[in-house]
């Protein structure tokens, strides 16, 4: 494979072609995680990702193409490697854009090495436990490695088995979709090969009448058809009466009124920063009014308003130790005795009878 074949390559799958190159393989069944590690023996700096692979019986070759996220003249990498005990060669051929000598095709097949082969020592596969732990901890979702894909969600009532119902899945997808940072390609691909029936149908149409929808616009989507159907103002008129059940526990409630609050948030029907101070309301004017918990957090009523972590934390850590201290006091207090109250009557009577037995029977008194 020469450099303009590569470069084509690289324009046929829309990728920077500075971000590209080749790795010309023996025809072997070499794995993307003994690839991965060769890679990051042979070019240490920064992250790469297989973006395609491509065997050819004519030249008896695996082609491997390869995107990094720094532009591959920076990566002083060697045209050839030798790795393996079998003594494995390959090469690594720059697309024309991409050369590091400013356009000049790298070596061909015709042409001698222009760098003394980088040999890797025979442990580069015993070492692959430890390349893949460094990547997972190490490297950001966009390489492909270590990042937990989406639950199926499909929309179909009663839920499928392996599948999450419309609420779960919408908010782990909303909270994934903040913390990946990649593309916007690659959030909506993920999202959608998450999808299936009524739900891809719903992405799909949506991609047929918005050509540059993102992935905020795909879940938007989603919410329209799977989503509650009340407007923001029936949830918060139902979040203002939500009372805490008798003989619930303060954390289940609060935990029962934030997931309203997250279908507000998500009707847009209320301010992100005022999330925090409209809840500990809320728990104020609707919980218990003896709960003791309660009773202390109407104390510190005035203070610094608890975000949900804090609130959450401090009511079940109360809870806790409620809890505790009613099973000591349970345990401490031992068997009581029984005391038996005697009737005078009963006992008039009990004393006649057995006078009655020793005269009838000749005993003395």
């Amino acid at each position: 494979m020469d450099p303009e074949t590569v470069a084509e390559w690289c324009q046929t799958l829309n990728i920077n072609t500075d971000h590209c190159l080749a790795l010309l393989l023996p025809k072997e069944d070499f794995t993307t995680r003994q690839i991965y590690q060769l890679m990051d023996e042979v070019i240490p700096q920064g992250r790469c990702f297989i973006r395609g692979m491509k065997k050819d019986d004519a030249t008896a070759t695996t082609s491997v193409l390869l995107e990094w996220d720094c532009r591959v003249i920076n990566l002083n990498a060697p045209p050839t490697v030798e790795f393996g005990k079998e003594g494995h060669k390959a090469r690594l051929v720059f697309p024309t854009e991409g050369s590091p000598e400013g356009g000049s095709p790298t070596s061909t097949a015709n042409e001698p090495p222009l760098a003394v082969s980088t040999t890797i020592g025979p442990d580069f596969i015993t070492a692959l436990g430890d390349f893949v732990e460094k990547c997972t901890k190490g490297s950001s979702p966009y390489n492909g490695i270590g990042y937990r894909k989406l639950r199926f969600f499909s929309g179909s009532q009663p839920v499928p088995t392996g599948e999450d119902d419309y609420e779960s899945w919408m908010e782990q997808s909303m909270h994934v979709l903040d913390e990946w940072d990649i593309p916007e390609a690659h959030k909506k691909q993920r999202i959608a090969e998450s999808l299936r029936g009524a739900a891809a149908d719903t992405v799909r149409n949506l991609k047929l009448s918005k050509q540059d929808c993102t992935a905020y616009d795909y879940l938007q989507a989603l919410q329209d058809v799977f989503g509650r159907t009340e407007n923001a103002a029936d949830l918060l008129y139902q979040f203002e009466h939500t009372y805490q059940g008798h003989g619930e526990k303060l954390s289940d409630y609060i935990q029962r009124l934030d997931k309203i609050l997250h279908q507000i948030l998500l009707k847009k029907g209320l301010d992100p920063k005022l999330v925090d101070k409209v809840r500990v309301k809320q728990i104020l004017q609707g919980a218990q009014p003896l709960d003791p918990i309660m009773l202390k957090l109407r104390m510190k009523q005035g203070e610094e308003t608890l975000t949900y972590n804090q609130l959450i934390k401090e009511v079940r850590e109360e809870e806790a130790r409620l809890e505790v201290k009613g099973s000591m006091v349970g345990a401490s207090s031992g068997p009581k005795a029984t005391v038996k109250t005697v009737c005078p009557m009963e006992s008039s009577q009990e004393m006649t009878q057995m006078w009655g037995h020793k005269i009838s029977s000749g005993g003395r008194v």
